[in-house]
Order: C-alpha cells, then sequence, then structure tokens
C-alpha cells in the first residue's frame, strides 16, 4: 500500500499537529475512520473529545482515466458526532489564511490597494513627514 503524507529528511509524515489542530493522511477511507476511532480512544483516556462540529475532512479522489479529481461527499463518524465534507466553495480560515480544498487561497483586493497607494503618491509630503 502506498503511503499518503510526505518525506521529511528520510521521516514519512502521515499526520501534523500543531496547538489544537490535527491533520491526517490516508490513502483509502476506511483507514481514516480507523484512525479517527483511534484518536477518539486516545483523547477519551486522556480525558478529552473531538470537537466534531469544529473538525472538517477532505476526501479527495483519483480519476486517473480522465486527468482529474472529484471531491467525495463522505461524512465520517467519531465519538463527538459526525465530520462534515469540505465541499468545492467552501473556505476554512486557518492562522489568518483562507484556505480551500486546493490549498490556500490568495485574497483579492480588486485594485483598492493600488488606488489607496497612488492616492498616498500623489499628495506632496510636507518637511516634517
Amino acid at each position: 500500500m502506498a503511503s499518503v503524507g510526505y518525506d521529511l529528511d528520510g521521516h514519512w509524515i502521515s499526520s501534523i499537529a500543531y496547538a489544537d489542530d490535527l491533520v491526517l493522511f490516508v490513502e483509502k477511507s476506511p483507514r481514516l475512520q480507523e484512525k479517527l476511532h483511534l484518536l477518539s480512544e486516545a483523547l477519551t483516556q486522556a480525558g478529552m473529545v473531538l470537537n466534531a462540529k469544529k473538525s472538517l475532512r477532505l476526501t479527495i479522489a483519483r480519476d486517473g482515466k480522465r486527468k482529474c479529481v472529484a471531491l467525495l461527499p463522505i461524512t465520517y463518524e467519531c465519538k463527538g458526532g459526525s465530520i462534515n465534507p469540505l465541499g468545492p466553495g467552501d473556505l476554512v480560515r486557518y492562522l489568518g489564511l483562507q484556505f480551500n480544498w486546493k490549498g490556500c487561497v490568495i485574497p483579492k483586493h480588486n485594485g483598492k490597494l493600488d488606488s489607496l497607494l497612488q492616492e498616498l503618491l500623489r499628495e506632496p509630503l510636507k518637511p516634517q513627514e
């Protein structure tokens, strides 16, 4: 079975954590359900519970013949409830940045920043500025 994740100096990373956030990488949906079950068990032993309402999941399926991917609307269960799927139009805010299923979304400023900068440049500076 091929691993899903990334290679970091010879160490295969299949999950990442930051503060109270966790990302799990798996190749098949049943494996994610298994990891969620094990995670729920470990959290229960530590007196904690997974907050399913604050959790999202993303299942991407590859179609090799058409050379495209699809988002699968699979809902996973854990002791904290159901983890809902991230849809194609959904945005998630994390550490001040917005993400969609493709990755980080670059904000569009619609020229507003350019017009404000031009306005500043048009005005002459006073000697004390």
